[in-house]
């Protein structure tokens, strides 16, 4: 590209670094760069200039810059510079005395709009080479303003160059100065202060009559400018109140974005719980501890910052506090410590307990604090206050699977009777829809049991279903157990219909243990219900046939006997446990009627839950499942289908003879034998036998045939 190294350095030993040898060298080498090429700016600089600045010291010996390269050229070796961790060149060219001079247009005018090194350093964050800079650029009458509507003076605030700054005010900078509307990333002057933590630079913009309040395009204030970051850096916060204080100025601490959030509402969406602490301090003095706060504090409080604010959307800082899925723990006890309404509810009606219990992890911690804290203030909380759609703080609990927190409700008072204003469901209503591991139902009557509380176990919601009704439905053995050992009414149960028991069992679709939950908790059902004195009739048993088929659990043998000999599975079945005695490996060796009396339904159903159902091998599992559901099922399946077998017969073969047929056909044969007496039953129902009230006309038979 240019001359070596070594040439240079020959060249610059020379005693006067001024001939005209070496600038006709070095402009020589400057003419073959390419100056729109980021790496021959580099190379150029390491490999001429470099040397340069080692060999020539002094003012009086360095070549004039101007005699070599283009103005252009200068800035662009400057900007170049600034992506080094030490600019080398700027320092050198600052101590040689260089002073940057602007372009005139015609009139002779300096032209402000221009690309300089100052504006790439605070665009890379180099900011300890703008101060040497500024040096350079000294004309702060002249405030330059680049591509992207960044000012020098800009600049200057974000690096923290006190001195610069000082100097453009006192050639009449606008301390409030307002970007171009067009400018997409320039802010005022105290939102760069407050944002890069330029305590100086802000007190100086403060004392030169900055408006702490002034807003950006967005309609920011510093504060909530600052409040909005997703870094925190509580110190400059407090910081900028100190300034605030000692100019002075009034802060408006309360201002809103076009949310309607404050200050107060964003530090609180960010987590930034310092800040939330500093902006709940501002109150006539003392520092208000979380954990303790008089009376006349939180009165000031309240007057300056309103920790009950509501934004556009009816939320307060407190309610986004429990909504958030940070761990706002402190902050929410700041804000009760401070004043915040616990039951203030927003626009949904929803309160503050309600949303806790909405949350993706800690809920029981959070309600425990949320409720020791208002405990510790003497502040009653609304536990049965509820939403637009009348649900209650118990009721989101139980939807979103929170049986520790259920309990603590009804320990504090919850109702579990009370009814959602949508549906009309109950508590027990919700848990019989959803209780899949059991957890709701025991903690529940557990408590209820504890503190005896009367439980409508029978109440029916606005589609007339009780509890027990959904819990048939949704397969769940343990909780109709439950519910029958508290008095559910039996005499007055009706069997779900084929769509609801299909709609309610999606609880368990799309899992690679649902066929064998489905199968288990289907048959556990109804003997749970046959037990307890319920007279199982046809259409019911062809009901839970039909969710069987729908779920494909009928099995394919020939792939079951190909996984039979395989190592790992014949392992992994000898690991697992069905129950404690008993593995998979020794379930599939018994004939279903050892079986039965080894295992109950309810067994197969707690270990399709369990940990040691995953332990069997993935490409083996979908087999052995299919087996274990033909043999769970196959005593229900005999049972029913010799009745509908001799439907179908219509009773003429005798018992004896339809068992021994039916003893040898597999489970989906004989759930179409089902299949096909409900068809021959439904076509019977149809037939109409007309009744003739009239006489019947009795002909005379013929004479031949009369005796």
């Amino acid at each position: 590209m240019s001359a070596s190294n070594d040439e240079f350095r020959v060249s610059f030993n020379n005693d006067d670094c001024d001939s005209e040898e070496t600038l006709k060298r070095l402009k020589s080498a400057s003419e073959k760069v390419n100056w729109d090429n980021r790496n021959e700016i580099f190379k150029f600089l390491d490999h001429h200039l470099y040397p340069l600045t080692l060999i020539i010291t002094g003012k009086s010996r360095i070549p004039n810059l101007l005699n070599v390269f283009q103005k252009k050229q200068i800035d662009l070796l400057f900007i170049a510079d600034t992506s080094r961790v030490e600019p080398f060149f700027i320092e050198y060219v600052t101590d040689a005395g260089y002073r940057d001079e602007p372009d005139l247009d015609e009139d002779g005018k300096p032209i402000p709009r221009r690309n300089t090194a100052i504006h790439y350093a605070a665009m890379v964050r180099n900011f300890d080479c703008i101060p040497d800079l500024f040096k350079i650029y000294d004309r702060f009458d002249l405030d330059y303003v680049d591509e992207n509507d960044v000012t020098h003076f800009q600049a200057a605030c974000i690096s923290g160059c006190e001195d610069a700054v000082e100097k453009f005010l006192e050639h009449g900078q606008d301390p409030n100065f307002l970007p171009r509307e067009v400018a997409e990333y320039a802010e005022p002057p105290v939102h760069l202060a407050l944002e890069y933590g330029r305590k100086e630079v802000l007190e100086l913009l403060l004392r030169r009559g900055a408006d702490p309040n002034v807003t950006n395009k967005d309609g920011l204030t510093p504060l909530l400018y600052f409040c909005k970051l997703h870094y925190e850096n509580h110190d400059v916060v407090e910081m900028f109140f100190e300034i605030c204080d000692v100019t002075q100025k009034t802060l408006q601490v309360d201002a809103r974005d076009d949310s309607g959030q404050t200050a107060l509402h964003l530090a609180v969406v960010r987590g930034h719980e310092n800040i939330v602490e500093s902006l709940l301090k501002r109150s006539d003095g003392p520092k208000c501890t979380p954990r303790r706060v008089t009376r006349r504090s939180i009165r000031d409080l309240q007057q300056r910052v309103k920790v009950n604010a509501v934004d556009n959307y009816g939320q307060s800082p407190l309610q986004m506090a429990v909504e958030g899925n940070r761990d706002n723990g402190r902050i929410i006890e700041l804000l009760l410590r401070n004043g915040a309404d616990p039951n203030l509810a927003d626009k949904e009606g929803w309160a503050p307990l309600q949303t806790i219990c909405q949350r993706d992890y800690d809920v029981y911690d959070f309600a425990k604090l949320f409720l020791k804290i208002n405990d510790d203030l003497n502040q009653t909380v609304n536990i049965d206050a509820r939403s637009d759609s009348g649900s209650t703080a118990l009721q989101s609990a139980l939807i979103f699977d929170c049986s520790e927190t259920a309990g603590l409700l009804l320990r504090r008072g919850a109702d579990p009777n009370l009814a959602c204003w949508e549906d009309g469901s109950s508590p027990l209503h919700i848990i019989c829809r959803r209780d899949y591991r059991y957890s709701l139902t025991k903690i529940f009557f557990e408590v209820a049991d504890e503190l005896n509380l009367q439980v409508q176990v029978d109440a029916r919601n606005y589609l007339g279903r009780t509890p027990l009704q959904l819990a048939v439905a949704t397969l769940l053995p343990e909780t109709v157990d439950a519910l029958l050992n508290h008095g559910a009414d039996l005499s007055q149960f009706i069997f779900p219909t084929e769509s609801h028991v299909c709609k309610e069992s999606k609880l368990w679709d799309y899992k690679r243990n649902s066929k064998l939950i489905v199968t288990s908790g289907a048959l556990a059902v109804l003997d749970s219900l046959e037990k307890r004195g319920y007279e199982l009739k046809q259409s019911n048993a062809y009901t839970i046939m039909k969710l069987l088929a729908k779920h494909e659990v009928f099995d394919n043998s020939e792939d079951f006997y190909k996984c039979h000999f395989d190592v790992e599975f014949t392992f992994a079945a000898l690991q697992t446990k069905v129950c404690p005695d008993v593995s998979p490996f020794e379930v599939l060796q018994l004939q279903p009627k050892e079986a039965a009396k080894q295992l109950s339904y309810l067994d197969y159903f707690k270990f399709a839950r369990t940990d040691e159902f995953w332990k069997l091998p993935y490409k083996h599992t979908k087999t052995c499942v299919l087996y274990l559901c033909e043999k769970i099922s196959r005593r229900f399946f005999r049972r029913w289908a010799a009745e509908f077998f001799m439907s179908l017969t219509r009773y003429r073969l005798p018992i004896l003879c339809c068992e021994i047929i039916i003893e040898k056909l597999v489970n989906k044969d004989l759930y179409h034998i089902c299949v096909a007496a409900t068809d021959q039953i439904h076509e019977d129902s149809k037939i109409v036998i007309r009744h003739n009230t009239r006489p019947l006309r009795v002909r005379k038979a013929p004479k031949k045939l009369q005796y």
